[in-house]
C-alpha cells in the first residue's frame, strides 16, 4: 500500500516501477484513499482508471481518510471496481486519529453493509494508534474486529 502524493505524471512513473518490481514476487500494489487532491476517492479512482489502465494497482480503502473527506458509502461505492485491500481506523470527522474503530464517528453498519454491497472479500487491517498498554489495545482490537464480524455475518 503506498501514497501518492505527486503529480500524477510523477506518480505513474513511480507506480510503474514498482508494479515491475512487484509483480515477479507475487505482490499486488494498492494506492491508499487519503488526504491529498489525487487520492481522494473519486480523483483516485479515475488516476487508476485512465492513467493507469495498463498498470496492476489497486486500491486500499482507508476507512478514516474517507470519513474525514465527507460521504464514506460514497467513497466505498466509487473505488469498488478496485479495492483490495482497507485501513480501518475511526475518527471524530476532524482529525486523522486512528481511533479503534466504534470509537469515533464512522457509521460502522452503514460502512460494513456498503463493503459487503460492493461484494469486498479482501483484508481489514486494522491501522490504529492510542494511549494504553500493548495488551490493551489488542484486547480493544480484538472486540472491535468481532463486532465488525458479527455485523458482516448478521446482514
Amino acid at each position: 500500500v503506498v501514497h501518492v502524493e505527486g503529480s500524477r505524471k510523477v506518480e505513474r512513473r513511480n507506480l510503474e516501477r514498482l508494479t515491475a518490481l512487484a509483480a515477479p514476487l507475487g505482490v499486488r500494489v494498492a494506492v491508499e484513499v487519503g488526504r491529498t487532491a489525487l487520492s481522494k476517492a473519486a480523483p483516485l479512482a479515475y488516476f487508476v482508471e485512465h492513467d493507469l489502465e495498463e498498470v496492476d494497482v489497486g486500491i486500499c480503502l482507508d476507512f478514516g481518510h474517507a470519513h474525514l473527506d465527507g460521504d464514506i458509502v460514497d467513497a466505498i461505492e466509487t473505488v469498488s471496481e478496485h479495492l483490495v485491500s482497507t485501513h480501518v481506523h475511526d475518527n471524530r470527522g476532524r482529525a486523522d486519529d486512528h481511533l479503534m474503530p466504534f470509537d469515533g464517528t464512522i457509521d460502522w453498519p452503514a460502512a460494513l453493509t456498503a463493503v459487503q454491497k460492493v461484494g469486498y472479500e479482501g483484508p481489514f487491517v486494522f491501522e490504529i494508534a492510542g494511549p494504553g498498554s500493548t495488551r490493551d489495545i489488542l484486547a480493544r482490537a480484538k472486540s472491535a474486529r468481532e463486532k465488525m464480524e458479527r455485523w458482516l455475518t448478521s446482514t
